[in-house]
């Protein structure tokens, strides 16, 4: 369950079936009768009981690496660890339609444009909400444009409805404590490199720490918060906030 740990909810109440049960079990775990975050490992433990209690066989680890058709159809398919499945049904709930891309199956990436359907919001748009509100230098040495842009910047000029093969920023949903006994450190990964996140220092800096807020109470001393993207003017600038990250944004804003 890689960083399942924060909901977003609009309508609580047009949520039902299986997926509010799921929250109903979350919150057994803490005493409550539903529990919308938690912690990784306790969505964890609760698909895996719910899993057993149907009597279905799950193979973690295991990555689609072949599919073999017969007139159109998928007749069988195996994982990078060797393990061969064949059925009547297949459902493909990967995230990125693996098994509908090994099949055949016609994809679109990234957003058509409003032309191509007739559509008023497929292209690129800018809204009100999920764009920059504090101004940031966009230049890697601030006020030097020779210095040339930030990571994540376009030069291109904004083109309503325009389409592109961009997809949304993948991101961490993770879980902190104040807890000193239940700590672990964000370590530094190898290969990492700051000036990737500049634009995102610099907006935080600027003001914004909306990305803290939005964190909400976990029982047993945890906080969970989504760390996901802020979109740029004219450049749908995804700023993917690492874990590796997350430390020294905060060492910024406390002045360390």
């Amino acid at each position: 369950m890689g960083q399942f740990s924060y909901t977003d909810i609009g309508n609580k109440d047009a949520i039902g079936g299986l997926s509010r049960e799921f929250y109903r079990r979350a919150g057994k775990y803490y005493g409550r009768a539903e529990q919308w975050c938690f912690e990784p490992h306790v969505a964890e433990e609760v698909f895996e009981r719910w899993l057993a209690e149907e009597g279905v066989a799950c193979y973690l680890g295991s990555f689609l690496y072949s599919v073999e058709l017969e007139a159109g159809r998928i007749r069988s398919l195996i994982t990078e660890n060797g393990i061969e499945v064949k059925a009547r049904q297949y459902i493909d709930t990967s995230y990125e339609g693996d098994l509908m891309a090994k099949a055949g199956v016609s994809c679109t990436v990234g957003r058509e444009s409003n032309d191509l359907y007739g559509e008023e919001y497929n292209g690129s748009q800018v809204l009100d909400g999920h764009q920059f509100s504090f101004p940031v230098d966009p230049y890697r040495i601030e006020g030097r444009p020779e210095s040339g842009l930030l990571p994540g910047i376009d030069v291109e000029p904004h083109v309503p409805g325009r389409g592109d093969r961009r997809v949304q920023a993948y991101n961490f949903r993770l879980c902190l404590t104040a807890n000193q006994s239940n700590r672990l450190p964000i370590i530094k990964p190898d290969g990492y490199d700051r000036s990737r996140y500049e634009l995102l220092s610099r907006y935080c800096r600027a003001g914004f720490w909306d990305c803290y807020g939005s964190g909400e109470k976990i029982p047993q001393f945890q906080r969970s918060f989504r760390l996901g993207f802020v979109s740029g003017v004219g450049a749908e600038t995804s700023l993917l906030i690492r874990q590796d990250s997350l430390a020294c944004c905060m060492c910024e804003k406390r002045g360390g």
